[in-house]
């Protein structure tokens, strides 16, 4: 019996598995978030056309799976993009890594479950990041490469042998005796190593990299959609990160490039209830290729562009830079000049300022941070008690602003002109 409740089936490893792990995010996305979607009229995944977007959580791609495939009922009506993503989450034991921080029994048995038949099933495909070659993986490259007897003095520069020596003294004769510990995960392995042992580990790097973007390349040339954040990692403090060679690489090797779809994904995080996130995608547009420096700042623009003014980027800001005192008022004020002059100067807006009050939103935000300790009510007048010294970031609320008021200094630096009162 032909499975028709995907679009051409026929393409999908396991279109059953594809199918239900879809659902699935369907379902947990509903769950856990409160999305709203501002989509073109006409919009469609077209074949061979390359999605890119801002990246600011590991919900981004979930969230954007299930926003940009079309459903009827059970039936999704546009193929599941082909994912670009981070080439350590297929290995084994990539589970343990994540959730290293978890007592090492449970971290043991979660090694033994692979995940390398759940990301082909939501069609992912690997793609090496300088970065995540972590200082563990930075010593298996250069025991495979026959540098695991030299002493470690000869292959790493000071700040590789500080990160050694906080683990182990004294340090080790050989490379390959070292033994790491907690700084095995650290990011930027390579960035730990003298010139002579970066350049016998150059080759293999450059080689794996040059697979992985052949696929890709050749996922496009087959008419397939292609996901690709161009940050290449979740951004850390809220603003839009460095571009990433790997859109650029893609367009180029094809002997037409693309039409590129840009998407922002926006988070209303400084509200009660399931966290809000507006989706919003833009125009299909095949871009020009005169120079990776304009291809960049093009792409990056546009996927700027589309962010949409959530109230909590408003708040947040209120927050970082308004007076310590304030009344309830003088929020709602902000909020509906910072609403307004958005919206003159062709901001796109969360779609939630045309359904509630600028008072009502300030009422409502303000008694959601008094509970997180955010602001405290005192006679008549609302305190703000966010804690200056607080690091951008997700892990807790007072994190979330400066994150908030980081990613608004980028898509909307017309709004810090604007005074607070």
């Amino acid at each position: 019996m032909a499975f028709d409740w995907l679009p051409d089936p026929e393409a999908y490893e396991h279109p059953r598995l594809s199918w239900l792990i879809e659902c699935g995010f369907e379902v947990t996305v509903w769950a856990l978030y409160r999305r709203e979607d501002l989509l073109p009229a006409d919009f469609r995944l077209h074949a061979g056309t390359l999605i890119v977007s801002n990246h600011q959580r590991e919900s981004d791609v979930p969230i954007l799976a299930t926003a940009l495939c079309r459903r009827d009922g059970v039936r999704i009506l546009d193929p599941l993009p082909f994912f670009a993503m981070r080439e350590d989450l297929l290995r084994r034991d990539a589970l343990a890594k994540l959730l290293w921080t978890w007592p090492r029994w449970i971290a043991r048995a979660l090694a033994l479950i692979p995940l390398r038949w759940f990301f082909e099933a939501v069609r992912t495909r690997p793609l090496r990041r300088l970065r995540e070659f972590t200082l563990g993986e930075t010593q298996e490259a250069l025991i495979a490469c026959g540098l695991g007897d030299a002493e470690p003095q000869a292959v790493f520069n000071a700040r590789g042998l500080r990160e050694i020596a906080v683990q182990e003294k004294p340090s080790p004769r050989r490379v390959q005796d070292i033994d790491l510990g907690a700084a095995w995960r650290t990011y930027w392995g390579l960035r730990r190593l003298r010139p002579n042992a970066l350049s016998k580990l150059a080759p293999r790097f450059h080689q794996t990299l040059e697979s992985h973007l052949d696929c890709l390349t050749a996922l496009l040339a087959a008419r397939r959609t292609l996901y690709i954040a161009p940050e290449g990692t979740i951004s850390p403090d809220g603003r839009f990160g460095r571009m990433r060679a790997a859109p650029w690489e893609v367009c180029t090797r094809l002997p037409a490039p693309p039409g590129i779809r840009p998407v922002a994904l926006s988070y209303d995080a400084l509200a009660p209830g399931r966290l809000r996130v507006v989706v919003c995608a833009g125009a299909l547009e095949v871009p020009r290729l005169r120079s990776r420096r304009d291809f960049d700042a093009d792409l990056r623009a546009r996927i700027l562009k589309l962010c949409a003014l959530t109230p909590s980027h408003l708040v947040a800001r209120f927050l970082r830079d308004g007076p310590p005192r304030f009344a309830a008022e003088d929020l709602a004020n902000w909020l509906r000049r910072g609403s307004e002059g958005a919206r003159d100067v062709g901001l796109i807006l969360d779609p939630l300022w045309l359904r509630r009050s600028p008072l009502e939103l300030a009422r409502e935000r303000l008694e959601w941070l008094r509970r997180k300790r955010l602001v405290e009510r005192e006679t008549g007048v609302w305190c703000n008690r966010w804690p200056r010294d607080a690091t951008p970031g997700w892990g807790a609320p007072e994190n979330i602003v400066p994150y908030l008021a980081n990613s608004l200094e980028d898509f909307a630096p017309q709004l810090l002109r604007m005074p607070l009162s």
